[in-house]
């Protein structure tokens, strides 16, 4: 027979299956689902004593605020838990804005956070929310399993062996292989990305869906403070400086924004960050930013309808060819 440590932890596992912030149980149905679900048969005095035993345990670190509603025929629910309910959805959020897992893997995660708020399954909209997300064709049964490797790999100080290809990829790169340092691991617009070297000179960034066959080998990974840019090294601005995960030199781009409605000021501060500094023009906005070269020429075209880029003076005339190269495409010198 259970004792009631056991009956304790049945009941709280009730209140946190079947109650809310929205939804209370009684202790007639707290018994209800003892015996359907565990096959206790317990009266509602020692469940009530249960009840009493989790919400007084005098301990900062283990301890369950559960709410006794006596006004409403006795009932109680579960408050605090693991993550609170905004915090689930933001955690279910990111996981659909994932662009490197699959439906299965989608699902399951999901499956992983309603464990800690169950009747949120039961709420219509956010099963529709599931069926409109997880309709993914691609298949990235490998990522977490790369995850892995990676991280270890980092841990361990040692390298990676893996191939690095995609559906679209011809045969000559599908058999390439590739011995890498592995230094770190980001996410960028949905994607996860490994950063590695080869040598000392550059840092790379590698998809971790599209990496195949990955291993981690027994040879020394290269310290990171062998590398030429280690010296004052910061990861928060590599990454900042990195959108899209691009590769290359990193530029200080001077850029004017035509047009003084909030939506002009609020996409520099949502791409560059809250603490760049934009000064005020007689038609809009200039600010300066430090980015990869690649990036800044994709963002200015994305922006083309307010965006100008003043400097450097170099990628102002690639921007130019791009430019004339786009209009003689859509037949505009005719």
């Amino acid at each position: 027979m259970a004792d009631k440590k056991t009956y304790v932890f049945y009941i709280l596992n009730i209140l946190r299956k079947y109650t809310d912030d929205d939804t209370y149980i009684t202790k007639g149905k707290i018994c209800a689902h003892l015996k359907n679900d565990y096959g206790i048969v317990l009266n509602r005095k020692t469940v009530s004593s249960c009840i009493d035993l989790l919400m007084n345990l005098d301990n900062q670190e283990i301890s369950f605020e559960i709410e006794h509603d006596v006004k409403h025929k006795n009932r109680y629910h579960l408050i605090n838990r693991v993550f609170d309910l905004s915090q689930i959805y933001y955690l279910i959020d990111a996981v659909f804005s994932s662009k490197t897992i699959d439906s299965a893997q989608t699902n399951e995660l999901i499956d992983r956070l309603f464990y800690f708020y169950p009747k949120l399954k039961e709420k219509l909209y956010l099963k529709n929310t599931i069926k409109h997300n997880t309709n993914r064709g691609k298949n990235y049964s490998d990522v977490f399993y790369n995850i892995s490797i990676v991280n270890e790999a980092i841990d361990k100080k040692k390298k990676i062996r893996f191939k690095y290809f995609n559906d679209y990829s011809d045969k000559e790169q599908q058999e390439k292989e590739y011995i890498a340092n592995p230094f770190f691991t980001y996410t960028s617009n949905g994607v996860y990305f490994a950063v590695l070297g080869f040598g000392k000179e550059k840092l790379y960034h590698y998809k971790l869906y599209m990496m195949k066959d990955l291993e981690m080998i027994n040879e020394n990974a290269q310290e990171f403070n062998e590398l030429s840019i280690s010296n004052n090294f910061n990861l928060t601005d590599y990454i900042k400086e990195h959108y899209y995960a691009f590769s290359g030199d990193v530029i200080v781009a001077t850029i004017k924004m035509s047009g003084k409605e909030s939506f002009v000021k609020n996409a520099v501060c949502e791409w560059f960050g809250e603490d760049i500094e934009i000064k005020l023009c007689d038609d809009g906005y200039i600010f300066s930013c430090k980015a990869v070269k690649e990036f800044i020429i994709c963002w200015v075209l994305q922006y083309a309808k307010h965006a100008t880029l003043l400097t450097p003076s170099s990628v102002v005339e690639e921007i130019k060819e791009i430019i004339l190269s786009m209009s003689e495409r859509y037949n505009l010198n005719e």
